[in-house]
């Protein structure tokens, strides 16, 4: 038998297989056999890709690009996957080679399976998720624009717009209802007689003759309107006192008129005392009532005056009777007339 390396009759060829890649060469004809994962007249080829083992002939089973171990058939994961096959994606939080290698990030979801390249979380951005997001931009990397109103700010992570005070409505572009203030306009006005309130610092509007944090406290004396910022010496000079919530003048005794400005004692009579506006009215109504009750008596009068008058006339007049026991006769000539017009007069 040839010796290793050579083949032929009397062993007198020169193998021509790879050595390192041969199992053998034949004794007589001098072909190779490859080793596993080889192939080739001379053993020179590995084998086509998909394929492994000897001759070449069984099938890789690597998946997501897995390379098989050309001999064996052992796959040789691409970075981002792992397993038998390569069917695994790595591990939240791993990446690389066989998944070997730890993401580096902060504030993120996830990194590249592949290269480690940080996804960062809505409202972070830079290449480690360390930076957060410039005002007026959110979303992931930040790459959302927000669209808030009358300065507010919109939260970084989903673009909802913070509302200051006074304001309310998905862009903040609503101002606060009556009643409420507060930034989102979430809170309610406690304000006893008030117009509503600041809307945003909850500030009351009292009412005119109220004032007070609540609007809770009436005017002190002398003082009336809104806030109780007004005097009432300022238009009442005769007296110190008004209505709180108009300003109308409550006269000292003695004095009356809109700002108390006549004297009673200065005109005949008795002395004239305000009185408050009720009653004023109820007053001249009762006065007009007088007065027209006044009126029909005096027409009743009148017309019984009249009929007095007429029944007088009555009486006065002279009586006229005719009688035949005494006669004046009398003749009257009327031109024209032929015959004697005779009167009788009872004397």
């Amino acid at each position: 038998m040839c010796g290793p390396g050579n083949y032929g009759m009397h062993c007198e060829h020169k193998c021509l297989c790879e050595e390192k890649h041969t199992l053998s060469c034949h004794p007589m004809k001098g072909e190779c056999t490859c080793q596993p994962g080889w192939a080739g007249l001379f053993c020179n080829e590995t084998c086509p890709h998909g394929f492994y083992g000897h001759g070449c002939v069984e099938p890789c089973l690597c998946v997501n690009g897995g390379m098989c171990d050309s001999a064996t058939g052992r796959c040789q994961c691409p970075p981002g996957f792992m397993g038998v096959h390569c069917e695994s994606p790595c591990k939240s939080g791993t990446y690389g080679k066989n998944c070997s290698l730890e993401c580096s990030c902060e504030n993120f979801i996830d990194c590249s399976p592949v290269d480690g390249a940080c996804f960062c979380k809505e409202g972070w951005r830079g290449s480690d998720c360390s930076v957060p997001c410039a005002e007026g931009t959110w979303g992931p990397g930040c790459n959302a624009t927000c669209r808030c109103t009358n300065g507010a700010k919109c939260d970084p992570a989903d673009g909802s717009c913070k509302c200051p005070a006074g304001w309310q409505g998905a862009l903040c572009d609503q101002p606060c209802g009556m009643g409420t203030f507060g930034p989102g306009c979430l809170k309610r006005c406690d304000c006893v007689h008030g117009s509503g309130c600041q809307a945003t610092n909850g500030e009351c509007h009292c009412l005119p003759g109220w004032m007070g944090p609540h609007c809770s406290e009436p005017c002190p004396e002398g003082l009336w309107g809104p806030h109780c910022n007004h005097t009432c010496s300022m238009h009442c000079p005769n007296s110190d006192t008004c209505l709180r919530k108009t300003g109308e003048c409550v006269c000292r005794p003695g004095y009356w008129g809109a700002t108390c400005q006549n004297n009673s004692s200065e005109q005949a009579g008795s002395v004239m005392v305000p009185l408050p506006p009720g009653e004023r009215e109820s007053w001249g109504a009762i006065g007009g009532i007088v007065v027209l009750v006044l009126l029909v008596v005096l027409l009743l009068a009148l017309l019984l005056l009249y009929r007095r008058r007429q029944k007088d006339k009555q009486n006065n007049t002279p009586t006229v009777s005719f009688s035949t026991s005494r006669t004046v006769n009398s003749e009257y000539a009327v031109p024209g007339v032929k015959h004697n017009i005779s009167s009788t007069k009872t004397v």
